[in-house]
C-alpha cells in the first residue's frame, strides 16, 4: 500500500498584535492605569472624609421650650432680674431671670423710647419708630407666640398717627397690628386697641425677630420660644457610604 502522508498541524494561536509590545503602547497603558487609580483614590478619600464628618454630628439636639417675660415681681420687673421698674433700657437679657434662657431683646434704633418694665414688657416709641430685635445666643429658634396686651397711644396727636406694632422675621415673614381711632365729636377722638391676646406665629428656624413699634407703648408678655433644632440621626445612607469607601479602596489595591 502506498503510505499516506500526514500533515503536521500546529496548534492554533491568536494572531499576535504587532503593536502590543510597542514601548509607546505600554507607556500609555501604564499612564492610564495610574490616572484611574489616582481618581479612585481621591474619590475614596473624599467619601471617607464625608462619612467621618457625618458621624461626628450628635445623634440629636433636643429642643428646649421657653416662655420668657411671663413672670413679674410686685415691682413689675421680670422675676429673678435686677431691672428697675419704669426705667428705659436698651437691652433685656433673659439669662438672669428665673427662666435662664439664652434669649436677648435689643433696641437697635436710637430714637426716643426703649424697653420698660411695669407688670409687662413695654416696647415704647413715639413719632420715630423703634425696633427691638429678639435673638438667641445658641442660634436659630422657633418663634411660637406672644401676648400682645395693648397698643397704648403715645406721642400721637391726630388720627393719622396710628399706634402700631410690626414683627418681622429673618425668613421674611411679617405681621402688623394697629389701634383704631374713634371720634367722639368733630375734632376730638382717641385710639383704642381691640385685638389683645395671644398671637400664634409658629415661625420656625428664625435667626432673629424684629419688633417695630410707632406712636405706642406696646405692652407685651409671654413670649413662647423653642431653642435648639433637631438634628437627624445618621441614616442608612452613611452605612452605604462606608461600603462604597471600602469597595473603592479594594479596587485600588487590585
Amino acid at each position: 500500500m502506498k503510505p499516506t502522508s500526514k500533515t503536521n498541524q500546529m496548534p492554533s494561536h491568536p494572531a499576535a498584535d504587532p503593536h502590543s509590545n510597542h514601548p509607546h503602547c505600554a507607556g500609555r497603558e501604564s499612564k492610564f492605569r495610574a490616572v484611574k487609580q489616582e481618581k479612585t483614590t481621591r474619590l475614596a478619600a473624599a467619601l471617607l472624609a464625608a462619612f467621618t464628618l457625618a458621624t461626628q454630628i450628635p445623634a440629636s439636639a433636643s429642643p428646649t421650650n421657653y416662655t420668657i417675660l411671663d413672670s413679674y415681681t410686685n415691682d413689675g420687673v421680670p422675676t429673678g432680674t435686677s431691672y428697675q421698674p419704669l426705667t428705659f433700657y436698651s437691652q433685656y437679657v433673659d439669662a438672669g431671670s428665673v427662666d435662664a434662657s439664652p434669649f436677648v431683646l435689643t433696641k437697635t434704633t436710637a430714637n426716643s423710647g426703649g424697653i420698660l418694665f411695669y407688670g409687662s414688657t413695654e416696647l415704647i416709641s413715639e413719632a420715630n419708630a423703634n425696633t427691638f430685635r429678639l435673638t438667641s445666643g445658641t442660634g436659630a429658634f422657633d418663634f411660637n407666640s406672644f401676648n400682645l396686651q395693648n397698643l397704648e397711644q403715645n406721642g400721637s396727636s391726630n388720627s393719622n398717627e396710628i399706634p402700631s406694632l410690626t414683627i418681622t422675621s429673618s425668613t421674611g415673614a411679617t405681621q402688623t397690628w394697629s389701634s383704631t381711632y374713634g371720634e367722639f365729636f368733630p375734632g376730638f377722638g382717641m385710639f383704642s386697641f381691640n385685638d389683645s391676646g395671644v398671637k400664634t406665629m409658629n415661625w420656625s428656624g428664625v435667626n432673629w425677630v424684629d419688633i417695630t413699634t410707632q406712636y405706642t407703648k406696646a405692652k407685651t408678655s409671654d413670649f413662647v420660644l423653642t431653642e435648639g433644632q433637631t438634628v437627624p440621626e445618621p441614616s442608612s445612607a452613611l452605612l452605604i457610604l462606608s461600603g462604597m469607601c471600602a469597595f473603592l479602596m479594594r479596587r485600588r489595591s487590585v
